[in-house]
């Protein structure tokens, strides 16, 4: 009802809340890597979306992760040479996956303090500095909010058993591996 959706918004603003202070207040500070600017490069050979994706697919460094070969071609024409662009992006991701994160923590304790406590406390894990602040590891944000849509995919389809939920559950935890390999094992 009305009274649970706003408990959901709230865990939302929250978890967003969280991120902002403990990453987006640095967001403006923060520029390329090194990987960044190979992957910059590409995107200047490329031009429009499309082009930025043959360039990534000629490169043949992505076979296992082909799912990079569309992502990375977006962020760049949405960011193109803004890093401020690309933290705004990945402090997104980050968000959608403390937010995952926490509906799929409620769902299975039951709790909604507890999973919004340690979703909170996800968000704000400093030793994993290189996903708050490198867009060249942003396939591992893709990756992560994947594979807990996954879960809560197949938590829906073990308690409706609709297959819906089970082709959602598969599709979202195989683009996931396709982006990623780190979630394979989940």
């Amino acid at each position: 009802g009305a009274d649970g959706r706003g408990r959901v918004i709230y865990a939302f603003a929250a978890l967003l809340l969280v991120e902002l202070v403990s990453f987006g207040i640095f967001s403006s500070q923060i520029g390329f890597y090194h990987d960044d600017w190979s992957f910059l490069e590409l995107a200047s050979q490329g031009g429009d979306f499309w082009g930025i994706v043959k360039a990534f697919n000629d490169t043949k460094h992505f076979p296992t992760r082909p799912v990079e070969i569309i992502q990375f071609p977006l962020f760049l024409v949405l960011g193109k040479f803004n890093p401020l662009v690309y933290q705004i992006l990945q402090l997104s991701l980050e968000t959608a996956q403390g937010f995952l994160f926490y509906l799929l923590l409620n769902r299975m304790t039951g709790s909604r303090k507890l999973a919004l406590a340690a979703a909170a406390l996800a968000l704000m894990c400093p030793n994993r500095s290189a996903t708050h602040f490198w867009f060249s590891n942003s396939p591992q944000a893709v990756s992560l909010a994947l594979v807990l849509a996954s879960l809560l995919a197949q938590l829906n389809w073990l308690e409706s058993r609709k297959r819906f939920w089970l082709l959602l559950a598969q599709a979202a935890y195989l683009l996931s591996v396709l982006s990623y390999e780190s979630t394979a094992f989940l």
